[in-house]
């Protein structure tokens, strides 16, 4: 990979499609989720909580399935589970250290 313009000093882009690919991240920390607790994650709950937020689907997730819980433990327990994915088990997609490399 070569850069033709050495001129750059600045470079933006999305993480998630440019140099990883966490598509289906959030639904195997839903799953997950569920079978922590002895639960089969139910029909539909991607879909349900899919573009409403954190604290909306943790709200949901609370109300619906575990009333016991805090919404505040539910989003900790979401975010403790994405950070060890992007540190340990989502790879760079291919490239995507050379583009690192060649920008720094």
């Amino acid at each position: 990979m070569k850069l033709l313009n050495r001129d750059i000093h600045l470079a933006i882009f999305d993480l998630d499609g440019t140099l990883i690919d966490s598509t289906s991240l959030w639904s195997e920390i839903d799953k997950n989720f569920f079978l922590r607790r002895g639960m089969d994650i139910p029909p539909h709950y991607n879909e349900e909580i899919a573009h409403v937020g954190l604290d909306k689907a943790a709200y949901i997730t609370r109300t619906k399935y575990f009333p016991n819980e805090k919404e505040e433990d539910i989003i900790q327990e979401w975010k403790d589970m994405s950070l060890q994915a992007y540190q340990n088990d989502i790879p760079l997609k291919e490239h995507g250290d050379e583009l690192l490399k060649l920008l720094k």
